[in-house]
């Protein structure tokens, strides 16, 4: 009995002794070569897929050095690539390694701020930067917000696997659960059927009729997950008078320490409207201070 991984990441090897390996091994798992694109081959890749009908093309690459990150964007860009992912350290939807999704890489903080600066480079030269997800750790309303603001305006979106993971499996075990007749008392209080307990089924009914009662618990556990960061985000932009995803900007977010102004090149708290506040307080000098205010 065992397990083992085999790595392949000579792209030369050609023989895999598979046969002899499974004689000693009850599994056996395989990962294949890493890709090691050069540009031409990239290119003509992607122009072939768009002939073979493929409209949209993206490419995911991780937290690589510097010089590789911008490598592989200034590809995407000159082949014409629609989307590319880019995943920070701290994320993984558990088919990686534990400590590989863990350690592997660097934080997305520190990713994200080098992508910064590489599409600042590339707007600079009049380069044209392909869209752009980010992903690595999120799962609340507050990190999606830091997260789009850190990389305004060249990150579009942000991308969530393992979390929404989660709300899909307990969505599961719970509708199991009710199934049962064993609803957990931190739920019981809200009811013991799915419609009372996943909140969002009403909506989902309005769309959908009779057909929601097909819908897996699973997959509302997910549109319940989706709903509240949907809403939360909502609030966090109203509340910076952003009523649309691309009005966020770096200067929504403040960094409280000299660490992390250092990381992001955003201007710390206490260095922060520092003429303005100046300005103000020889205002209210000049003035009487009752007067300034009313």
């Amino acid at each position: 009995m065992g397990l083992i991984f085999k790595t392949v990441s000579d792209p030369k090897e050609k023989v895999v002794h598979l046969p002899r390996l499974q004689e000693m091994f009850d599994s056996f798992y395989k990962i294949g070569r890493l890709p090691e694109w050069q540009e031409e081959t990239f290119i003509h890749r992607v122009k072939e897929l768009r002939n073979k009908g493929a409209k949209y093309i993206s490419i995911k690459t991780g937290p690589f050095r510097p010089a590789d990150l911008a490598k592989t964007m200034m590809l995407a860009s000159k082949a014409g690539v629609d989307l590319v992912t880019v995943d920070g350290s701290g994320d993984g939807t558990g088919n990686s390694p534990i400590h590989m999704m863990n350690e592997w890489g660097y934080p997305t903080v520190y990713l994200e701020t080098v992508l910064y600066r590489i599409c600042q480079k590339m707007q600079e030269k009049k380069i044209q930067c392909p869209t752009i997800v980010m992903t690595g750790g999120f799962a609340f309303e507050d990190q999606i917000f830091k997260g789009l603001a850190l990389g305004a305006p060249h990150i579009k979106a942000i991308g969530i696997g393992r979390a929404a993971m989660a709300a899909a499996m307990v969505g599961e075990t719970v509708g199991k659960m009710i199934k049962k007749g064993s609803v957990p008392s931190d739920l019981s209080k809200f009811g013991q059927t799915i419609p009372q307990i996943f909140c969002g089924l009403s909506e989902l009914r309005a769309r959908f009729g009779n057909e929601v009662n097909n819908i897996p618990t699973g997959a509302l556990g997910v549109f319940n997950y989706v709903e509240r960061i949907n809403t939360g985000l909502q609030q966090l932009m109203a509340l910076c008078r952003k009523y649309q995803l691309d009005c966020i900007a770096r200067d929504d977010i403040i960094p409280l320490t000299k660490e992390s102004a250092k990381v992001t090149g955003l201007t710390r708290i206490m260095e922060l409207d520092l003429e303005k506040l100046n300005g103000y307080l020889v205002l209210i000098k000049k003035e009487n201070i009752f007067s300034f205010f009313r």
